[in-house]
Parts: C-alpha cells; structure tokens; sequence
C-alpha cells in the first residue's frame, strides 16, 4: 500500500539525523587528533588539494539540496518526502547529499592536515547506511510504493 505523500506527515523516523552524525565525526577527529595527532606530513598542494575536493563535496550536497527543495520535499530527516526526486544528481546516486558530505570531509582531512577525518570517513558512511539510510529507503518504499521500487532498482544506493 502506498501512502499519499501530500497529506501524510509522517517523518521518515531515521535513527540519528545525519547533521549530528557530521557533528560528531568532527568532534570524535578533532579530539583524536589532539590526543594522537596524524599528519599527513608536508606534502605540496595538500591543502590546496584538500579545499578543492572538500569543495567539491560541498557543490554536491548543496546541488542536491537544491533539488530537494525546487521539488518542494523536506530536506532534513525530520520532515516528510513530498515528492521522489529521481533526476540530476538524483539519477546516478540514491543519496547524492550524504556522498557530497562524505567527500566534503574526506577533503577536509588534507586541508587540516589530519589523517583523522579520512579514517573516520568509513564509519560515517557505515553509521548512514545503517542508521538512516536502510530507513529511509523503507519509508520511501511506503509512501511512494512501485515508483520507488523501480528507482531503487536503476540507480545505485552511493554512487
């Protein structure tokens, strides 16, 4: 049964909102790494290197919120999906924010001269797929029953 996604509010009821997990992966690097600093060492470009993909991650999720919000559907994970966005970033990633997110702090890591954020990087996008994106997929599946089903099937849950 597929729920009316215009009248329904209900959230998709994820474990942990992704910001708080970005928060706490930068907390969790940032205090490793004044009790055991690894550096990458003085590698030229590095932090040139590091801003621009942490650029690059950036320009992805807010590209893809921007698709969310011009189709008129709830960003944050709190809010209720209006409507299956299913076209530009959309159509090669299921989950093109929290990919621009990851790289943006795989980035992040050269840029600051840690090794911290890239290691960490990993159990993020573990903690994602386990504690918000297997929900939201199934909250999908819900409201927006064989439409969803099909765009799961063409288009990869990451990249």
């Amino acid at each position: 049964m597929t729920i009316d996604p215009q009248t329904d509010d209900t959230p998709p009821g994820v474990a942990v909102h992704p910001p708080i997990l970005v928060v706490a992966l930068l907390l969790a690097a940032w205090g490793l790494d004044a009790l055991l600093p690894l550096s990458l060492g003085p590698v030229a470009g590095q932090r040139t290197a590091g801003l621009a993909v942490a650029g690059l991650g950036l320009a992805i999720a807010g590209l893809a919120a921007l698709q969310f919000r011009r189709a008129g559907t709830g960003i944050p994970t709190y809010r209720p999906a209006r409507t299956l966005v299913t076209t530009g970033l959309y159509r090669h990633s299921r989950n093109p924010i929290y990919v621009g997110l990851i790289v943006f702090l795989a980035g992040l890591g050269p840029a600051l001269d840690t090794l911290w954020l890239p290691i960490l990087v990993p159990v993020l996008a573990v903690v994602l797929t386990s504690a918000v994106i297997r929900r939201e997929e199934r909250y999908l599946s819900a409201r927006f029953g064989p439409d969803y089903a099909a765009y799961r099937a063409r288009t990869r849950r990451w990249i």
